[in-house]
């Protein structure tokens, strides 16, 4: 019988609760972001100096200086900001469309969880609860509305975007000194809002929201880019939720925000990278839903 994830949580640490809710966050802003796409281009651009562009050569200036990396590694520091707060410090080692490893540790050093995620798989280990996940990314097709793939979050770690879809309609304008690229799909009832650099074209900030006013927003920032080996990387990455969920009592409508912030430090590409990852056998397996 398979023991699910919140008949837990609720029962031990603040700590695993928010990891979890950290990864599932991660996995849910990654089954709807970066849909920018190939698409019939249309331009609304308003009072700015900046020279009008369409929306596809945004996009092409947009693949055109995105971070590239064979292995990466750096230090990352975790603010998790919501009803409570947690902060979490550790490593993140990458391998290009093969591995994703992060560890993570309380401020005080000592490791609490474990994160391995590779082209079918992802993997779990909280050592304050002595539990584990692991699953096929392939289970996440029918929880979300697309799988995530390796790259995919590869790209979301590293403010890239390659993996463009075919859109309905794409309008190109610009924003306070920004381009902006906005995005729908007859499909959904979800608007995606890309606003990138004028100068370097890195993405600066993405918003997923539905169509319908008033309902969530999801908001991906990007910030304090560092120059590696000629390529800019964000060094810092705040993933927001505004959300607006129906109170049944009075009908009205309750604001919930909840923010992550990561920053990264000691940025290396380049060396070679080992990813232990081994589970006791004395810890009791959960799972996501």
């Amino acid at each position: 019988m398979r023991k699910f994830m919140n008949d837990k949580d609720y029962k031990t640490t603040r700590l695993q609760d928010y990891k979890l809710r950290l990864l599932t966050f991660v996995f849910s802003l990654l089954s709807l972001s970066f849909a920018v796409s190939s698409c019939s281009t249309q331009r609304n651009l308003d009072k700015s100096n900046l020279k009008p562009l369409s929306a596809n050569n945004i996009i092409r200036e947009i693949e055109d200086n995105q971070f590239e990396f064979d292995n990466l590694e750096a230090r990352i520091g975790i603010s998790v900001k919501g009803d409570n707060k947690l902060g979490l410090k550790g490593q993140m080692r990458m391998q290009k469309d093969s591995t994703i490893w992060i560890s993570l540790s309380l401020k005080v050093g000592i490791e609490v969880g474990r994160i391995m995620i590779t082209q079918d798989s992802i993997k779990y280990i909280n050592r304050n609860t002595r539990t584990y996940l692991a699953e096929s990314l392939e289970y996440f097709e029918n929880k979300l509305p697309i799988v995530p793939s390796l790259q995919f979050i590869q790209d979301l770690l590293v403010g890239n975007d390659t993996q463009n879809t075919r859109s309905d309609r794409c309008k190109a304008s610009t924003d306070n000194g920004r381009y902006k690229l906005e995005i729908s799909n007859k499909n959904t009832s979800l608007i995606k809002d890309i606003w990138v650099n004028s100068s370097t074209f890195r993405i600066n900030e993405f918003m997923l929201k539905e169509s319908r006013e008033g309902y969530y927003s999801i908001v991906m920032k990007y910030d304090d880019f560092k120059n590696i080996n000629g390529k800019l990387m964000p060094s810092r990455i705040i993933f927001e939720i505004n959300e607006a969920s129906e109170d049944y009592k009075t009908t009205r409508l309750q604001d919930y925000k909840f923010c992550v912030e990561i920053n990264y430090s000691d940025i290396k590409t380049g060396e070679e990278l080992s990813f232990p990852f081994n589970v006791s056998p004395k810890f009791e397996q959960i799972y996501l839903w």
